[in-house]
């Protein structure tokens, strides 16, 4: 099939015309578009949350979680246990300083308290009781008989508090001396050993009798 010259020369100059006509409407469509953004102004900036920013936190959340569980259940298991052994073990301690003349600070004020009895005798003797507890509650052996032992022996602690205010106190009844708060701070060991009594496995036996 032959084309003329003419012909070749139409259809070069229709597809030029078809070209330019596209090109013109795309500028005629970037212009439109330019002058809308100028108009509208700048874009909004949207803001994100910290979900957005940070898509691990629900994550990390349910981890922490799943930690303290873990920890608050450890503490529950064992906790009664650090309880027993370390307030027996400070017991046990202070005691054993008793039994040798001089060496525990708390020496003057049983000897003041009890100035009745021979403190060659009283503290030594205190301290062996008091050893003989500490050793019931880090072993968890004879509770009853350890634990009876420990209150009445708080109980005798307290004592300087009323008979020996001038060592125990400087301004009655709220500024202590130094060794009136050494007293004092019994009232934490007391809540403990509440604590261990009334979780004792034989505390549970004799309420289902």
């Amino acid at each position: 099939m032959q084309i003329s010259a003419h012909g070749f020369s139409s259809m070069v100059a229709r597809r030029f015309d078809h070209n330019l006509w596209t090109t013109s409407r795309a500028l005629v469509k970037h212009r439109e578009t330019a002058m809308k953004k100028t108009l509208s102004g700048p874009e909004p900036v949207v803001s994100m949350g910290p979900r957005a920013l940070f898509p691990l936190l629900p994550n990390l959340a349910s981890s922490a979680s799943a930690v303290e569980a873990r920890v608050a259940d450890w503490m529950a298991r064992h906790g009664l246990c650090v309880l027993r052994v370390g307030l027996g073990g400070v017991f046990a301690w202070f005691g054993a300083l008793k039994l040798v003349p001089g060496l525990s600070p708390a020496e003057e004020l049983v000897t003041a308290t009890l100035s009745f009895a021979d403190p060659r005798i009283i503290v030594p003797a205190l301290g062996a009781w008091e050893v003989a507890i500490g050793l019931g509650l880090m072993l968890g052996v004879f509770m009853r008989l350890t634990l009876a032992c420990f209150f009445a022996h708080m109980m005798g602690t307290l004592l300087p508090l009323i008979f020996l205010r001038g060592a125990t106190w400087i301004r009655f009844p709220f500024a202590l001396t130094l060794e009136g708060q050494y007293i004092v701070k019994n009232v934490v060991l007391i809540g403990a050993a509440l604590v261990i009594g009334g979780a004792r496995p034989w505390r549970r036996e004799v309420k289902e009798r």
